[in-house]
C-alpha cells in the first residue's frame, strides 16, 4: 500500500508510484491495440476525490447540525401493538393511531433532519463534483463534444478518446484510473415476465417474517420512504399502467415495459406508501439523478454491461456512491450463463440478493422448510468480491433474482419508516440485515452441498435469509451500531450481555465501508486512498465468558459473519473487529447481533451497563469498600455494571451492585487540582449524557458524562486510577480521556428473578417482595427489572403488566 503524505499533491505521489500506463485497464488496452489512430474509444475517466471532509463541514454549517446530531429519540411501538392489529382487536387502530400522534412530532423531525442533511450535502457535493470535474477536462484537454457524461455524485468523466489522447491522460496527476466504457454499447433488453400474483406475494411475505409486522409498518405507519430504482433501457412512459400508480416518477426514459411493471409491483406490495423513482440503467445520468429526489435506497434489479474485470467500473462507481452520499444500493446477483455476479452487484458495498424459491401449497399454504435455492443462481465470483450477500424469495412471476431484490429493497425502506436515521449508515443497514439470518434453505439440486448457517458466510447464501421482524427487532433493541477504526487503532471490541435463556442460536455480523478513490484531502473515510488491489480488510472474533466461539476471516468480502449455539445462562459476550493487515486510514464499519427468537423492545438510554473508557480500555468499576468511582481492567464482575436512569435533566447513574445506595456525583477535590473524585452519594447531581451524535469531536459509540449541576464544565474523564469530575473542558486530561462507550447488559424488563427468562415465577417474587415476605430481597439490578411498565417504581402494576406479557396482551 502506498502511504501519501499530506504536504504534496496525492496526484504527483501516485504517479511517481506507478508507471501511467497501469493506470489504463486491460479491456482498454486491449481496444487500443487494434484500433485506428482517429478511432474515437468510449472511456471512463476516474480522477482522484473531492475534498468529502469539507462538503461535510460545509452541510454542518449550512444546516446547523452535523450527521451526528440527526438522531432523535422517542419511543417505539408498544403497548397492543403487533397482537392486537394482527387479531383485529376493537379499538387496536385508534390505540396505533394514538401512538403515532404521541411520536409524530419526533419522528417527523428526524425525517426532516434526515432528509434536510442528506439533501443539502448532496446539493454539495454536485458543486464541488462540477468544479472538479471542469478542473480534469483542462487539464487533460478533452472538448465538450467529446464528452458523454461528466458524474455528478462520484469522480468520473466518460467520453470518447482516440487512444494517443488516451495516453496522454494517464500522464495527468489528477487521474488515478481510465477504463473501457461499454455501457453506451448496451442494447436495450425486452424482455417478457408475468406480474406476481397474490399467492406468490403471501407465501413471500411469509417466508421472511413479513406477516409478523402486520399493519405496524406498512400500512399504518405513515411515511415518506423513497425509492429509487433502474432497469433495462426501454420506454415506459406510454405504458397507461402507470398512470394509476402515483407514487411511481420516471425519470428519463425509464426502463422496459415488463421489467419495471414487475419491480413496481414487488415493491409497493412490500411498501405500500413509498415513492418509487425509476431510471434507465442505460443512462448514467438518469441514475444518479435518482440521488437528486433524495432517495435514501436503491433497487438494481438489472446489471451493468459485463467487462472482463472481476471488479469493475460500475462497481467501483455503486461503492462510490453508499460510502459518500448515504444510499444504500440492493442489486440482483443474477440468474446468467454460468452464474457469474456481475455489476453493480459485484460492489463491496452493495447488498447484493440471490433467489430461492417458496414453496405454496393450497392447503397449508405456506411451508418455509421446503424453501430451495433457483437453479442457475448467480453466485461465482472468480477474483472478485465474494457474493452474494443474502437470499431472498424470487419466484415472484418468474421474475428471479429481478423480484428477490426488491422485496429486500421494500423491506429496508419499512424500516426507514421506523427509524429514519438508519439510512445515513448503510453500513448499518447492510449488518443488520446480515445478522437476521437464522436459516439457510436447500441447495437448487439433491447433488448440491447443503449450506448451513454455522459455516458462516457460503458460496451461493451469503447470509443466509434475511427475517423482516429479527431486522424490526435489532434496530428496536438497539443491538445495532456503527464505528471506526483509525489511525494505530488496529482492532474495535464491543461488548454485551446476553440473558435470553429462551434462544438457541446468535448471529453476530460486521461490514465495513469500502473507500475506494484517492482523495483531494485524504479524508472522509479515508487517508491513503483505495485501489482496486488495496481492499481493507476486517476480521471478526466473537467471546463468551472469555472463551472464543464463533470467528470470520473471509479475505475478498467486506463482511464478516459468526454463527454459534448459546448457553442456557446470562453470558458476557465481546465483539473483536481486528484489521487483517495494517492500514494506516480510517474504516468505517456496522455491526449487529440477533438471536434465534427476537423480540421487540423498546430503545433507551435507561438500562444497565459496563462504561467503558474508550482510550484506556479500562471500566468504570465501584470501590465497594470506599464507595468511590474507580478504574479497572474488565471482570464483568457486579461492581463494574452500573445502572442509567432517566431524570428531568437527563440522567444519573447508580450502582448495579448489591443494595449499595447512592448515586455517582462529586466527591472530594483531589489536591490542588480541578479534579473532584466520583463517590456515591444523595446529592442532586445529573449527568447530560452528550453522545457523538452530539459532539463531532467525539468517536462513533462514544459518549461524555458532563454534570449539569455545579457547573456546565464538570466532566466525568479518565485519569491515574480513578474516575474523576473535571471543571475545565480545556483540560488535556478530558481531551485525551473523556470519551466512554455505553456496552449493553440485555436483561429483560420483568425479568426479576434474572433467569434470562420472563415467567410467573418474576411475578411472583414481586409479590412476595412487596408482602414483605422473611428472607425476600431484590438487589439493585432486580429492583430496576422488576419495575417492568417503567413508571420507576415496584408495584403491583408491574405484576398485571408481566401478566398481560405472558398472555400475549402486549408485547412488552
Amino acid at each position: 500500500m502506498i502511504l501519501l503524505s499530506l504536504t504534496l499533491p496525492i496526484g504527483a505521489l501516485s504517479l511517481s508510484a506507478a508507471n501511467s500506463q497501469d493506470k489504463i485497464d486491460a479491456t482498454l488496452k486491449e481496444k487500443m491495440a487494434t484500433a485506428s489512430p482517429d478511432e474515437k474509444i468510449p472511456v471512463a475517466i476516474w480522477y482522484e476525490d473531492v475534498d468529502q471532509n469539507k462538503i461535510d463541514t460545509l452541510t454542518a454549517k449550512e444546516v446547523g447540525f452535523s450527521e451526528e446530531e440527526i438522531d432523535v429519540d422517542y419511543e417505539m411501538p408498544s403497548t397492543e401493538l403487533l397482537t392486537s392489529l394482527k387479531a383485529e382487536e376493537a379499538g387496536a387502530v385508534d390505540e396505533m393511531q394514538a401512538y403515532l400522534q404521541r411520536t409524530e412530532r419526533q419522528r417527523e423531525k428526524e425525517r426532516k433532519r434526515t432528509d434536510e442533511y442528506i439533501m443539502t450535502r448532496r446539493e454539495f457535493s454536485r458543486e464541488k463534483y462540477n468544479e472538479k470535474s471542469a478542473k480534469v477536462m483542462s487539464g487533460i484537454c478533452i472538448s465538450d463534444d467529446n464528452v458523454e457524461y461528466r458524474s455528478k455524485y462520484s469522480p468520473l468523466i466518460m467520453a470518447y478518446c482516440t487512444s494517443s489522447e488516451i495516453t496522454a491522460i494517464a500522464e495527468n496527476n489528477n487521474v488515478e484510473t481510465i477504463y473501457y466504457n461499454n455501457l453506451s454499447e448496451d442494447e436495450p433488453t425486452q424482455t417478457s415476465v408475468s406480474m406476481p400474483t397474490e399467492d406468490e406475494v403471501e407465501s413471500a411475505k411469509s417466508s421472511i417474517g413479513y406477516d409478523h409486522l402486520n399493519l405496524m409498518l406498512s400500512d399504518v405507519v405513515n411515511g415518506e420512504v423513497k425509492i429509487g430504482m433502474f432497469e433495462n433501457g426501454g420506454n415506459v412512459r406510454d405504458i397507461s399502467m402507470f398512470y394509476n400508480i402515483p407514487q411511481f416518477i420516471p425519470i428519463g426514459d425509464t426502463s422496459s415495459a415488463s421489467h419495471v411493471e414487475n419491480t413496481v409491483k414487488v415493491l409497493l406490495s412490500f411498501a405500500p406508501n413509498a415513492i418509487i423513482y425509476s431510471a434507465n440503467k442505460n443512462k448514467l445520468s438518469d441514475v444518479e439523478s435518482l440521488l437528486d429526489y433524495n432517495v435514501t435506497i436503491i433497487n438494481a434489479s438489472c446489471t451493468m454491461p459485463e467487462t472482463d474485470n472481476d471488479y469493475g467500473l460500475y462497481d467501483k462507481w455503486a461503492d462510490h456512491i453508499v460510502s459518500q452520499h448515504n444510499v444504500s444500493i440492493v442489486a440482483s446477483a443474477g440468474n446468467y450463463q454460468e452464474n457469474r455476479v456481475l455489476s453493480p452487484a459485484m460492489g463491496h458495498n452493495v447488498i447484493t440478493v440471490g433467489q430461492y424459491n417458496q414453496y405454496i401449497n393450497k392447503t397449508t399454504l405456506y411451508d418455509i422448510s421446503d424453501d430451495t435455492m433457483l437453479v442457475g443462481n448467480s453466485y461465482l465470483n472468480y477474483n472478485g468480491v465474494e457474493k452474494p450477500d443474502v437470499v431472498m424469495p424470487g419466484n415472484l412471476a418468474s421474475g428471479g433474482t429481478s423480484s428477490s431484490a426488491p422485496v429486500l429493497t421494500a423491506s429496508i425502506a419499512l424500516l426507514f419508516n421506523m427509524k429514519p436515521s438508519l439510512s445515513m449508515y448503510p453500513q448499518a443497514v447492510k449488518a443488520i440485515v446480515l445478522a437476521s439470518c437464522h436459516r439457510k434453505v436447500l441447495p437448487a439440486t439433491a447433488n448440491e452441498a447443503v449450506e448451513t448457517m454455522e459455516q458462516g458466510i457460503t458460496e451461493k447464501q451469503g447470509a443466509g435469509a434475511p427475517d423482516v421482524w429479527a431486522m424490526a427487532c435489532i434496530i428496536s433493541q438497539g443491538t445495532y451500531g456503527v464505528g471506526r477504526i483509525q489511525g494505530a487503532r488496529t482492532q474495535a471490541t464491543r461488548r454485551f450481555v446476553v440473558s435470553d435463556t429462551i434462544s438457541t442460536d446468535m448471529n453476530v455480523s460486521i461490514t465495513w465501508l469500502r473507500d475506494n478513490s484517492f482523495s483531494e484531502n485524504a479524508n472522509h473515510g479515508t487517508t491513503t486512498g483505495i485501489n482496486e488491489g488495496d481492499e481493507v480488510n476486517l476480521d471478526l472474533k466473537v467471546y463468551r465468558d472469555g472463551v472464543q466461539v464463533g470467528a470470520s476471516a473471509l479475505e475478498k468480502s467486506s463482511t464478516e459473519m459468526a454463527y454459534f449455539s448459546m448457553n442456557s445462562q446470562v453470558s458476557n459476550y465481546e465483539i473483536r473487529i481486528n484489521e487483517a493487515e495494517a492500514y494506516s486510514g480510517t474504516v468505517r464499519y456496522g455491526y449487529a447481533y440477533c438471536t434465534n427468537n427476537p423480540y421487540i423492545s423498546p430503545v433507551t438510554e435507561e438500562g444497565i451497563y459496563y462504561i467503558r473508557n474508550y482510550y484506556s480500555d479500562k471500566y468504570l468499576t465501584l470501590d465497594t469498600e470506599t464507595n468511590e468511582a474507580v478504574m479497572e481492567n474488565f471482570t464483568g464482575n457486579d461492581n463494574q455494571k452500573w445502572i442509567i436512569r432517566g431524570s428531568d435533566d437527563d440522567y444519573e447513574i447508580y450502582p448495579a451492585y448489591g443494595t449499595v445506595a447512592g448515586k455517582l456525583n462529586f466527591g472530594t477535590q483531589v489536591g490542588t487540582n480541578p479534579y473532584y473524585k466520583a463517590v456515591l452519594g444523595t446529592e442532586d447531581l445529573n449527568l447530560e449524557m452528550k453522545s457523538w451524535e452530539t459532539d463531532t469531536t467525539l468517536e462513533p459509540d462514544a459518549f461524555v458524562f458532563t454534570s449539569t449541576s455545579g457547573g456546565s464544565n464538570n466532566i466525568l474523564s479518565y485519569t491515574y486510577s480513578n474516575g474523576i469530575f473535571v471543571r475545565s473542558e480545556t483540560d488535556p486530561v478530558i481531551n485525551s480521556y473523556r470519551m466512554w462507550v455505553l456496552e449493553d447488559i440485555n436483561f429483560r424488563r420483568g425479568d426479576a428473578n434474572m433467569d434470562g427468562k420472563l415467567t410467573p415465577s418474576d411475578a411472583t417474587l414481586i409479590q412476595r417482595y412487596l408482602a414483605l415476605h422473611e428472607g425476600v430481597e431484590l438487589n439493585n439490578q432486580q429492583l430496576f427489572l422488576a419495575d417492568a411498565n417503567r413508571d420507576g417504581q415496584v408495584t403491583l402494576n408491574d405484576v398485571t403488566h408481566i401478566g398481560k406479557i405472558l398472555s400475549d396482551l402486549i408485547i412488552f
